[in-house]
């Protein structure tokens, strides 16, 4: 890896970018390889539909490029400093305010005490409402603490690394799934700065860069196997009927004899292959998906029709689809709702977004930050799309929205002082 980031430092954004999120598709599809699966196909037809997707993006893009390199350069030039007022603290101040909003939200209008039950209680407990906004705390608390995006983009498109900035806007997004009793928050957030260090970085690896990063992963990996034991808990299980139990429900062999008996290190090691097993099932499912899949209903936007029926009377029971309870994967939900046709105008339409957000960045000379949040869509929904389809996310749908408007409104308005160096 170190020497394909090193090969990949001397090219053009562009391309180093999208080899690096090649690579990484890769590595995650292979480890699908891993799991025993409870079917015939296997993974095979996830896999073939990820192929169709990625591979129409990646031929998209190489003529894109070709295409517009008349343009120069196409993306980063020369970006736009701010004063750190603007970048870190006032973002940082709006996210923990938003915090203090859920909290409110909990205590006052739902009756949960977050300091009393556990995340998988509260969750549990909110489970059982009608899903409407409980009121306008919870509605701009889940709005402003996505504001720990910023700075967190500001750092690393910069290279400005500050350890407090970093605590704070990393620990914003823990509490916040923390709260929630769930990991998208936190989930979101890492893939939206490891996207923007995808495209920012020279690939150095420094020792600052490669800490960071290893406290991402580690605190990553150490919430999800938290929140894997707190809902064990719940149901009252150890950790290796919990684990087995769930295993089957996303797919997977029920002879799987990988976990170990409950004592010690071995109930964290069954947490932690059922996180893992989490990440990799949406191929089984989007095999599943392929073979056996009914097209009722709406994998690509449930989520989006799901959000918008807190504010509109939407009846979700007839955009519910077959694997609504499971990860679907991007190219298995188009392929799902749109078949072969769905991932050609998909991964060509991503491309074509790519290539837009390059094109205006070029223009800008790269002073303005928005069209490089249309990038940074991009290359986290290429990241997410073998796990989920990005915009069935909808903590992704606000940190995209945050970063985006922000950094338009601070370049329409011109709040910024002086250039790059």
């Amino acid at each position: 890896m170190t020497v394909f980031l090193f090969v990949a430092s001397s090219m053009s954004y562009d391309v180093r970018a999208n080899l690096v999120i090649i690579a990484c598709i890769s590595i995650y599809s292979l480890a699908a390889i891993l799991f025993p699966f409870d079917s015939d196909a296997g993974v095979f037809y996830g896999f073939v539909v990820l192929f169709i997707l990625i591979t129409t993006y990646a031929l998209s893009v190489i003529f894109g490029l070709s295409f517009f390199s008349r343009f120069g350069e196409l993306g980063y030039v020369n970006l736009r400093r701010y004063p750190s007022s603007y970048v870190y603290w006032v973002p940082i101040f709006l996210g923990f305010l938003g915090l203090v909003f859920i909290v409110v939200d909990r205590v006052m209008f739902r009756g949960i005490n977050p300091f009393l039950v556990s995340p998988a209680e509260a969750r549990n407990i909110m489970s059982q409402g009608d899903g409407g906004v409980s009121s306008v705390f919870s509605l701009a608390g889940n709005i402003f603490q996505c504001f720990c995006i910023v700075p967190a983009y500001y750092m690393i498109s910069r290279s400005e690394y500050r350890f407090w900035v970093f605590v704070f806007s990393f620990s914003i997004a823990t509490l916040s799934s923390y709260l929630l009793g769930g990991r998208t928050p936190i989930l979101c957030f890492v893939v939206i700065s490891f996207a923007t260090w995808i495209y920012f970085s020279r690939y150095s690896m420094s020792l600052k860069s490669s800490f960071y990063s290893l406290v991402g992963i580690l605190s990553l990996g150490f919430f999800g196997v938290y929140v894997f034991v707190l809902r064990a808990e719940l149901s009252g299980l150890d950790s290796y009927s919990y684990a087995t139990k769930l295993i089957v429900h996303l797919g997977f062999s029920k002879d799987f004899s990988a976990f170990s008996e409950p004592s010690g290190i071995g109930d964290y090691w069954n947490f932690l292959l059922l996180v893992i097993g989490y990440l990799v099932h949406p191929f089984f499912v989007s095999s599943d998906a392929v073979l056996n899949g009914s097209g009722a209903g709406n994998a690509s936007f449930y989520a989006v029709l799901f959000l918008l029926s807190k504010f509109l009377p939407i009846d979700l029971s007839g955009f519910k689809h077959d694997y609504y309870e499971l990860f679907l994967s991007l190219p298995g939900g188009l392929y799902y709702d749109f078949g072969v046709l769905g991932l050609l105008l998909g991964g060509f339409f991503l491309a074509a977004i790519y290539l837009f957000g390059a094109i205006v960045a070029s223009f800008l000379k790269g002073r303005a930050d928005f069209p490089f949040i249309l990038i940074l869509f991009v290359i986290s929904t290429l990241l997410l799309s073998p796990l989920l389809s990005s915009i069935n996310f909808v903590f992704f749908n606000f940190y995209i929205f945050i970063l985006f408007s922000y950094f338009f409104l601070i370049f329409t308005l011109k709040i910024g002082f002086g250039n790059s160096k």
